[in-house]
């Protein structure tokens, strides 16, 4: 698993300025042919940044993959009408039914960015994208898992993922950086 704080890849010193198009195109495909292809790695769109949009379309597409019966999404007059009669503090990304019962479900890029939003009794289940700390007494949904690949990147980042897992990307990024600042040197003028 990758390492990460704040939801951002650490130990890249990759920078995407120093590459042509081309450049990028090729490792673009290198990335799907033995990244995405082989469920090393799943990519997602989050619009430059993590966020819960892409989590919360996959969610309300595939929640019948993940058990539950039916959702209704925070802000419907069904979920309103459940939040009242079940009297909880809050307003949780969904209610989801199973077994006839409705239960919280909050969606979290990370499971750690849980614990710093919310109580322990807001919600039944988070979902997230990876799980990167236990969170007691609440059942964590990992996707990646689901999806069954390694990692899941934000589209934003795959050149910094290339840069901390492959060996290969890392001795051409190494060359690249040599070259750029050989580069700068050489057209300055003292």
């Amino acid at each position: 698993m990758i390492r990460r704080f704040g939801g951002h890849i650490q130990g890249s010193n990759v920078d995407p300025r120093i590459y042509s198009e081309e450049e990028l195109n090729y490792w673009a495909n290198y990335m799907i042919e033995n990244y995405v292809k082989t469920r090393r790695a799943s990519i997602v769109t989050c619009g430059g940044d993590w966020d819960e949009s892409w989590l919360t379309n996959w969610f309300e597409r595939n929640y019948h993959k993940l058990g539950f019966i039916e959702i209704q999404e925070e802000g419907t007059r069904t979920y309103k009408e459940i939040k009242v009669s079940q009297s909880f503090y809050g307003r949780p990304d969904f209610l989801v039914s199973r077994s006839g019962t409705w239960l919280r479900l909050e969606i979290e890029c990370f499971s750690s960015r849980y614990k710093y939003m919310h109580d322990l009794s807001y919600a039944h289940f988070i979902l997230c994208y990876e799980k990167d700390e236990e969170i007691p007494e609440i059942e964590v949904i990992e996707l990646r898992r689901i999806l069954g690949c390694d990692n899941i990147i934000n589209e934003s980042e795959w050149l910094q993922y290339l840069d901390v897992t492959d060996e290969t990307f890392q001795k051409a990024n190494d060359a690249k950086i040599m070259e750029s600042i050989a580069k700068t040197w050489s057209e300055r003028t003292w």
